[in-house]
């Protein structure tokens, strides 16, 4: 297959990535506003924890089959198991041969071990960055200097085991 199996399955990725960022950051706010109003005993790190945690689970959760797409294309030659049609007919066709033999729950197969990894992530990230950024307005208010930020680097330390 050559050096082109190298991004076998990349469509998918590219077409996942703007409605997952679009959910995540859309429903970060209405998530952090209503956690604050139901668990004012959270605190602000714990709101912001809690938010992202929800935040990324519900992206994850809307675009799953994409990234499922994605993995099963990458992983598998042809994207699906033998007999089933090669990922060069296409995304449509794949998908169709995968809920006709193994139905539409597969789309959703692997996605408990991906949200449990995306819950202390997304968690993570935007608490970190969202408590960061409180702290630099407080030092700009204040006349002192910025914070640096690590956030991406930092939460995908520790929940990236799962990563295919």
């Amino acid at each position: 297959e050559g050096a082109a199996a190298l991004w076998r399955g990349h469509g998918a990725t590219l077409l996942r990535v703007a409605p997952y960022s679009a959910t995540m950051f859309a429903t970060f706010d209405s998530y952090k506003r209503v956690v604050g109003e139901v668990a004012p005993g959270l605190g602000d790190v714990g709101v912001r924890f809690t938010s992202g945690a929800a935040a990324g689970a519900t992206a994850t959760a809307l675009t799953y089959p994409l990234d499922f797409l994605r993995t099963r294309m990458a992983v598998l030659p042809g994207g699906a198991p033998s007999g089933a049609p090669a990922a060069r007919g296409g995304y449509w066709r794949v998908v169709r041969h995968l809920v006709h033999t193994e139905g539409p729950k597969a789309l959703w197969s692997g996605a408990r071990i991906t949200l449990l990894g995306i819950v202390p992530y997304s968690g993570l990230s935007f608490c970190i960055f969202e408590t960061l950024k409180s702290h630099l307005k407080d030092r700009r208010r204040g006349g002192g200097g910025g914070t640096g930020g690590g956030r991406g680097s930092t939460a995908a330390s520790g929940s990236t085991a799962g990563d295919v």
